[in-house]
């Protein structure tokens, strides 16, 4: 992961960062999170923060590290257990 990515300074900067390092469009994670495009645009402009069940869909359908999404500390990805 690129140090752009990790040296961001809130959750929502480090959200669309990893989002478009991954790469995924707006519309493509908001529907692998079940939530709307709205509510992701405003996680991203850290217009709000992430609810538990947005933290939990994101710890289920991606690698991204729940941890380094809200402190910015550790990895940016998980290792997924097969």
């Amino acid at each position: 992961m690129s140090s752009q990515i990790e040296k961001q300074k809130t959750t929502g900067k480090r959200l669309r960062a990893w989002r478009k390092s991954v790469p995924l469009k707006l519309m493509e994670l908001s529907r692998l999170i079940k939530v709307s495009q709205g509510s992701l645009s405003d996680l991203e402009n850290d217009k709000s923060l992430p609810s538990a069940t947005t933290l939990v869909n994101l710890s289920i359908y991606t690698d991204l590290n729940i941890y380094w999404l809200l402190n910015g500390e550790g990895p940016v990805n998980r290792k997924l257990v097969p």
